[in-house]
């Protein structure tokens, strides 16, 4: 009797008498996968899948812990069904593996693409392997083959800043402002950073969801400096990625009177 109690309160009211499907990401290499930071930065913590039956999703954007590449049990009525999308997160939630839809310009990578169908019998657990291709710095999920879908992610990137002397280019203390900029004039624009900065590197955090940043540096006796940049661009100061500048963003500022 307590093995049976124990059994019933784990499901849960809500999944009895259905079968439950785990998700297996099979992480396909391409040419410029770059294998330090798939063992370092790019490690799953969490998926973020779309299901499908013949008609409509059932399930959208439905977010599943990961371990070993496998996630969590997920519990549907038997039937088939079709995974629409599959996305995969680190735990500062990057967006860092996509699975490809059929015919996009990364489906290539994969011997299996999106739609996936899939079948779910009673009283039988399932394992589903999806083919996912790492993200490179460059990566839009267009490539993937999202843009269709209207699927909007998020990124959260940390990348270095130092403001500098343009003469010596050494470290010098600051007043930095950095503002998330949108190109859709009904959005506003926000203040993200407002600061008096010390002479040394900071890391700043910023996301995806604003197209452009400003970052405006000034400091007693140098004329004030203004510089813009992409989410993308920003994306080449995270240490932890593969990048073009192996240096933090400088901000160089000229002494007045020069």
């Amino acid at each position: 009797m307590i093995g049976m109690f124990l059994l019933i309160s784990c499901r849960g009211d809500d999944e009895i008498g259905l079968s439950g499907v785990r998700f297996k990401m099979n992480i396909c290499r391409t040419p410029s996968s770059n294998e330090r930071i798939l063992k370092t930065y790019n490690k799953p913590d969490k998926i973020v899948i779309t299901i499908s039956n013949k008609k409509k999703p059932i399930i959208e954007n439905k977010v599943l812990s990961i371990k070993d590449l496998n996630s969590q049990i997920l519990y549907l009525k038997p039937g088939d069904y079709y995974i629409k999308s599959f996305l995969v997160k680190n735990k500062t939630n990057d967006l860092i593996y996509a699975a490809p839809i059929c015919d996009s310009p990364m489906s290539k990578f994969v011997d299996v693409t999106l739609p996936l169908k899939f079948t779910i019998k009673d009283d039988e657990n399932l394992t589903i392997s999806v083919d996912v291709c790492p993200l490179e710095i460059t990566s839009s999920l267009k490539s993937y083959g999202y843009n269709s879908m209207g699927f909007r992610i998020v990124e959260v990137i940390k990348f270095e800043l130092t403001v500098q002397k343009a003469l010596g280019q050494k470290p010098i203390s600051s007043h930095v402002k950095i503002i998330g900029k949108h190109e859709d004039p009904e959005k506003k624009d926000r203040v993200l950073v407002d600061a008096d900065l010390s002479a040394k590197v900071y890391y700043i955090a910023v996301s995806s969801i604003y197209d452009k940043f400003e970052i405006h540096a000034t400091s007693h006796g140098y004329l004030p400096q203004t510089v813009e940049k992409t989410f993308m661009e920003l994306k080449r100061y995270v240490p932890s990625l593969p990048h073009v500048y192996f240096v933090p963003l400088r901000i160089l500022l000229i002494r007045k009177g020069r």
